[in-house]
């Protein structure tokens, strides 16, 4: 891989655990902010609340929070964002794909034990599924 020659980065992002490593790495990577996409996967809901909750009301809330939280973070203008539902690795793979990405940076979360077998490795599916390189952020000890 040429670092210098990267045009596309995906930039996962979590908001209910937001971190702005990726982002700040993503941002730094490609070679301009409208190279960077900002992903936002929806939750999934409970089975008895699909049909209560309308996707397309949920899908606006969730880019309107994730274009707040990017300009929190100071994100310039032109930074792409994405909104997915399902399951988070292939949302990441699908999109990776999609928009030709040359890297995804994806800051992982650095669960454990029993939380980490039932919720999964985003990261480690990740980097199975995707057609491109991904770098994994190591979540910090604390």
């Amino acid at each position: 891989m040429n670092w210098n020659q990267i045009d596309t980065v995906i930039a996962p992002i979590d908001l209910e655990e937001a971190d702005d490593a990726g982002l700040k790495l993503a941002l730094q990577a490609a070679s301009t902010p409208g190279g960077v996409h900002a992903l936002y996967v929806l939750p999934e809901l409970e089975p008895s609340l699909v049909t209560q909750i309308d996707l397309q009301t949920r899908t606006a809330t969730a880019r309107r929070n994730l274009r707040a939280w990017l300009e929190q973070q100071g994100a310039p203008d032109g930074v792409r964002t994405h909104i997915a539902t399902g399951n988070p690795a292939s949302a990441v793979a699908l999109l990776a794909e999609t928009v030709s990405a040359d890297l995804v940076i994806l800051p992982s979360k650095g669960r454990k034990g029993l939380q980490r077998a039932l919720l999964g490795s985003v990261a480690e599916r990740s980097v199975r599924l995707c057609p491109c390189p991904v770098l994994v952020l190591k979540h910090p000890r604390t």
